[in-house]
């Protein structure tokens, strides 16, 4: 059975991305799995912000930002569903691409499809894109969707 590792981040882009794979897979009888990664928002130590770390409630923010990704993955399996598609879902915390990466290469997946751009540009540029980090560091095919 072809094995595809949808990674998603919520965005437009990624709910396309979805749109595609289920018209493009989904009737093949394929497995489909919904992967989002989120990670940590860092303060560094460096800046006037330090000193708030300690104030911070990292257990409500790990939860809030759990609940968060769990609607990403709700919404992105719903596009999937309403062309009569079950997929499995996995929510994972790190950094996106080299999740992913890891992710696909221990369940064996056949392709990983990533939407071409999820972030804004200053965002990528200051960050790096996912679906350019998957492309570049995966072993397993990719399919970048625009």
């Amino acid at each position: 059975m072809f094995k595809i590792l949808l990674a998603t981040d919520g965005s437009e882009s990624s709910l396309n991305a979805a749109s595609f794979v289920a018209d493009l897979f989904g009737k093949n009888g394929g497995l489909i799995t919904v992967i989002h990664v989120f990670s940590m928002p860092t303060i560094p130590a460096a800046t006037t912000y330090a000193p708030a770390a300690g104030s911070i409630d990292w257990d409500q923010v790990v939860a809030e930002m759990e609940r968060a990704s769990h609607d990403v993955l709700t919404k992105t399996a719903a596009v999937l569903a309403d062309r009569g598609i079950t997929a499995q879902t996995v929510l994972l915390r790190g950094r996106p691409a080299d999740e992913i990466c890891k992710y696909a290469e221990n369940g064996d997946y056949d392709l990983i499809v990533v939407a071409s751009r999820g972030q804004s540009t200053l965002k990528q540029v200051l960050l790096g894109s996912v679906s350019e980090g998957v492309s570049h560091n995966c072993k397993k095919a990719v399919l970048i969707v625009k």
